[in-house]
C-alpha cells in the first residue's frame, strides 16, 4: 500500500499517508492529532507502523528500484486480480445500503485494468495463472468473505486497498512502464496502460487522483461511526495490513532481488543522487 492524502484546509494538518515519505523515520502519522480531524485521521494515525511496513517491504521496493522479477509480479499481480474482483463484487451487493453507498464507485474498479496488465505480463495463458489463488491470497479471500458479513468491515477493505491505489500509483505506475520499456516489451510511445501498469491507471473521472481520494475520505468522514465500530474497523484494518504483508512476502520470497527505499527512488527521479546504501536488501 502506499498514501493517502488529505487536502490542506484552512487550520487543518495535512496528512500523508506515505508516511514521511518512506524516509524510515517516523512517519507524519505519528504527529497528527488523530481525534480532531474525522474517523480518516483516526484510522491513518492508528495505522501508521502497518502502513510503514508496507512502504518499506521489500517486494515494494524491488518496484521503486524497477528491479522486480517478472515472474514474482505477475504472481503478485495475480492475486490482486483475485482480491479486487471478489471485492468489487461483494461491495455492488452492499452498494445501495449504508455504508457502502457513500464510497460505492464503479470508476474506482481495477478489475478489468488487472486483467490487462495480466495479459501484458503474463501472457495470454494468464488466466491458467490466475485459476487459483496463493496461500496468502486464500488467506485474503477467507478473511474478506467473512467480513462481507458486516458491511462496515467490508468498507475497512473497500478504504484501504482503493486509496492506496489512487494515491500511490502514479509513482509506481511509472516504475513499472519503465521497467516494460527497459526489457523491450512496450512501444516508445505507448501509454502507461499499454505497458503493464494499467492498474495504477484511473479514468478522467477520478483525476486528478489526489482530489478523488479528497473526495473519498469527505464521504467517509460523513458516516456516523461509533467509538466501540470505530476500534472494530481499527482491528479489521490491522489485520488486513498483516495480511497484504503475507501477500508482499510471497512476491519477494518468489524472487528475492535488491531494491531501493521509496525516498532514495523519489530523490533519484527528481535528480538528487539516492544516500549510500539505497540499493541495499
Amino acid at each position: 500500500l502506499v498514501r493517502v492524502l488529505y487536502q490542506p484546509r484552512p487550520q487543518c494538518r495535512r496528512v500523508s499517508h506515505m508516511a514521511a515519505e518512506a524516509s524510515g523515520g517516523p512517519g507524519k502519522y505519528a504527529g497528527l492529532a488523530g481525534d480532531v480531524r474525522g474517523h480518516c485521521s483516526w484510522f491513518l494515525t492508528r495505522t501508521n507502523k502497518e502502513h510503514q511496513a508496507t512502504m518499506e517491504h521489500p517486494f515494494m521496493k524491488t518496484i521503486y528500484a524497477k528491479s522486480f522479477d517478472l515472474t514474482a509480479y505477475a504472481q503478485y499481480l495475480s492475486g490482486q486480480y483475485l482480491v479486487f474482483r471478489e471485492l468489487e463484487r461483494l461491495c455492488a451487493l452492499g452498494s445501495s445500503e449504508v455504508p457502502l453507498k457513500a464510497v460505492h464507485d464503479e470508476q474506482l474498479h481495477r478489475g478489468d485494468a488487472l486483467a490487462r496488465d495480466l495479459r501484458f505480463w503474463a501472457g495470454a495463458t494468464w488466466e491458467d495463472k490466475a485459476a487459483a489463488p496463493s496461500p496468502s491470497t486464500a488467506r485474503y479471500l477467507e478473511r474478506l468473505h467473512q467480513d462481507a458479513c458486516d458491511p462496515w468491515l467490508l468498507l475497512c477493505h473497500h478504504f484501504l486497498q482503493y486509496n492506496a491505489v489512487l494515491s500511490g500509483g502514479q509513482f509506481l505506475g511509472r516504475k513499472v512502464s519503465e521497467r516494460a520499456h527497459s526489457e523491450g516489451l512496450a512501444a516508445a510511445d505507448a501509454s502507461a496502460a499499454d505497458c503493464g501498469a494499467a492498474f495504477y491507471e484511473f479514468a478522467p473521472e477520478c483525476q486528478p487522483t489526489h482530489a478523488r481520494v479528497q473526495r473519498y475520505i469527505d464521504d467517509l468522514d460523513a458516516l456516523s461511526i461509533s467509538p466501540e465500530l470505530r476500534d472494530r474497523m481499527l482491528q479489521c484494518m490491522r489485520d488486513v495490513y498483516n495480511l497484504l504483508l503475507a501477500m508482499f512476502d510471497e512476491g519477494y520470497n518468489a524472487a528475492p532481488i535488491a531494491g531501493i527505499s521509496y525516498e532514495a527512488s523519489k530523490s533519484s527521479a527528481d535528480g538528487v543522487s539516492p544516500s549510500a546504501g539505497g540499493n541495499k536488501r
